[in-house]
């Protein structure tokens, strides 16, 4: 299930539920998408840092790949509104 049928149907069950449209309640669902991946993105980052502390090569590979990574999902998630 892709993460705009998943919004859109969140969105259709809240709307039910109170008394906000459908476009608002998605946005609220994507904006709070966004800031729980940036968190995880920044956790991830943190333990690659202390795993590969020896290694700091290694520990920039995998936090340039995570960050482009983070990247297109935001750019996916924004495309959505």
């Amino acid at each position: 299930m892709s993460i705009s049928t998943l919004s859109q149907s969140a969105a259709q069950e809240i709307a039910n539920a109170v008394d906000l449209n459908e476009t608002q309640i998605r946005e609220i669902i994507e904006t709070s998408m966004i800031k729980l991946l940036t968190e995880f993105n920044t956790e991830c980052k943190s333990a690659i840092n202390l795993c590969c502390s020896a290694d700091q090569d290694t520990a920039h590979k995998l936090e340039e790949e995570i960050q482009k990574r983070r990247q297109n999902l935001i750019a996916n998630l924004s495309s959505l509104r």
